[in-house]
């Protein structure tokens, strides 16, 4: 079957031959390649680092945290106290929910030889605390030390640790102190500057003393993470203690069957189990800043990778420009045979079609090449003194991850495509409405 005029005058044009036509076509290609696959390369890239983001978050994080906004918030209009046991035992029995566990999370000021340095502290349960197991895992194969939080022991960050003494070592005594204390300290010291008659008296200064209520803890363990290096674990009592709360805990830690359904649930399940006046942010609200910080680099991304898409569009379209002219005398006779503008315009537009076809699946298959050997190239391009990553980047992520999404792959090639297809079309209007006479004549 003869294939329609168009697609034959396409082919003619972008088939290879001794000329510098099919040179610059070929170019053309190559540029489309490069294109496609390095684009393909980062985004994939920048898709795998949020996804392993968002499994050390989840590892971590309570997908729910449930919480009273104000302390002793009434349960219901008749005045009686919240109980969180309450709380917890309605949570439990929600759809969707696979635990809950007390918890309190706050920042602390820690000590050890050197000046207190703040960090944030949580308190877990670890009967009930399904986070306990990652931070074990985190202790114990990625770490130093071991995992026990038994009595007065507490498992800290690495970047706690080192900020609290370059040479913090497991089995050390660190102290916590809370901001409560720190700020009844401060108000005491003021009222009693300010009163003449007390300010030397030793028996107040005595009872400031007395205010502060350090508590010290044994570390066992130190691990490392990204995400969690100025946090510090310590049983759920140390939380109560440190923060005068008794018997109360800061929050509830909800853990879901489905963590990406977190607000759906949030919105169906929780709420209606929670007492007025409880606020219940999800996993992705606790770390909005951050989610949305990588999301915004995604979209930087994809905005200059439409900038360098249309430099690869103005390649085609100088390539496509170049083929008119020098084919117009061809035209002109195709013209004068009889020829209709569409025809032609057709033809050129084929031409761009075609180095897209050839374009973007060579740009894909350069992007799962390197993708496959991004490891070994990393640790090679280490070897001559390029470090694509700082040790900071890869911190508990033992490679560089990388996660290939069809949606990107669609908005790549499609994008490429459509841009190599209509990048000819303006010079080869003008091109192909050439009088045939003057054509023929001028050649």
């Amino acid at each position: 079957m003869t294939p329609p005029f168009s697609l034959f005058l396409a082919l003619r044009y972008i088939r290879p031959r001794r000329s510098i036509v099919s040179a610059v076509s070929v170019l053309a290609a190559v540029g489309v390649m490069l294109c496609v696959g390095a684009m393909t390369v980062v985004i994939a890239v920048m898709v795998g680092f949020e996804s392993k983001i968002k499994e050390i978050v989840l590892g971590m994080e309570p997908h729910i945290y449930a919480y009273p906004q104000q302390a002793g918030m009434p349960l219901d209009p008749t005045g009686e106290e919240v109980l969180w046991e309450d709380v917890a035992d309605r949570l439990r029995s929600a759809p969707g929910i696979r635990s809950v566990s007390p918890m309190v999370e706050d920042t602390v000021f820690v000590e050890s030889s050197s000046e207190p340095v703040p960090g944030m502290m949580r308190a877990i349960d670890l009967a009930t605390d399904p986070k306990a197991a990652e931070i074990r895992r985190l202790v114990e194969e990625e770490g130093i030390g071991e995992f026990d939080l038994k009595g007065s022991k507490a498992v800290i960050g690495s970047d706690l640790a080192r900020r609290i003494q370059r040479d913090f070592q497991v089995g050390d005594t660190i102290t916590l102190y809370s901001p409560n204390n720190i700020r009844e300290i401060v108000r005491a010291v003021r009222d009693l500057q300010e009163d003449e008659d007390r300010k030397d008296d030793q028996e107040e200064w005595r009872a400031i003393n007395k205010l502060v209520l350090p508590i010290d803890l044994e570390v066992t363990g130190v691990f490392d993470s990204i995400q969690y290096g100025n946090y510090l674990f310590v049983p759920l009592h140390i939380g109560q203690e440190i923060f005068e709360l008794k018997d109360e805990v800061g929050g509830l830690a909800v853990e879901l069957d489905e963590p990406y359904k977190a607000v759906e649930v949030r919105n169906a399940a929780v709420f209606p189990a929670l007492p007025d006046g409880w606020a219940a942010p999800t996993w992705t609200e606790q770390r909005a800043q951050f989610f949305e910080t990588i999301r915004n680099e995604r979209i930087m991304m994809y905005v200059v990778m439409g900038v360098v898409f249309l430099a690869a569009a103005f390649g085609i379209m100088a390539v496509v420009l170049t083929v008119a002219i020098q084919k117009r005398h061809e035209i002109g006779v195709l013209r004068a045979l009889g020829a209709r503008l569409r025809q032609i315009i057709g033809g050129f537009l084929g031409l761009g079609m075609g180095i897209g076809l050839v374009g973007v699946p060579l740009g894909f298959l350069a992007a799962k090449l390197i993708l496959d050997q991004r490891n070994n190239l990393q640790k090679y391009l280490k070897k001559v003194g390029i470090d694509l990553f700082p040790p900071e980047a890869l911190r508990s992520v033992p490679e560089i991850p990388a996660k290939i999404q069809g949606s990107d792959l669609l908005i790549i090639g499609g994008i490429a495509f459509v841009l190599a297809s209509i990048a000819g079309l303006s010079p080869t209007f003008s091109r192909a409405r050439v009088d045939p006479a003057k054509a023929l004549r001028d050649q």
